[in-house]
């Protein structure tokens, strides 16, 4: 979980220093298991991240919320290091700026 924990603040950081929007979901017994950990918008994209621990995998939950996201037009998905986000960020920087 400690690890988690430092990917999970390594990727807000990155994103408060993108001037991403977002929020960091903490589950509770009135939500829907398996909202991904983290909801932001940046460029007026809406992505949701679900960070893991180097090797873990999401759950079934938390899959279907990716999926279901990515269905809908946003990006989401699951990660366990900073530099996927940056390359989603970045890919969305050369969609935005191509316009």
């Amino acid at each position: 979980m400690a690890g988690e924990k430092k990917i999970e603040d390594q990727i807000k950081k990155h994103l408060k220093q993108r001037g991403a929007y977002f929020i960091k979901v903490h589950g509770n017994a009135y939500m829907k298991k398996g909202i991904p950990d983290i909801l932001a918008c940046y460029r007026g994209h809406f992505l949701g991240i679900e960070v893991k621990d180097i090797g873990k995998k999401p759950s079934e939950q938390q899959v279907i919320h990716i999926d279901n996201i990515n269905i809908a037009g946003g990006t989401a998905f699951y990660t366990d290091n900073l530099q996927e986000v940056v390359n989603v960020l970045d890919r969305i920087d050369y969609e935005m700026d191509k316009w």
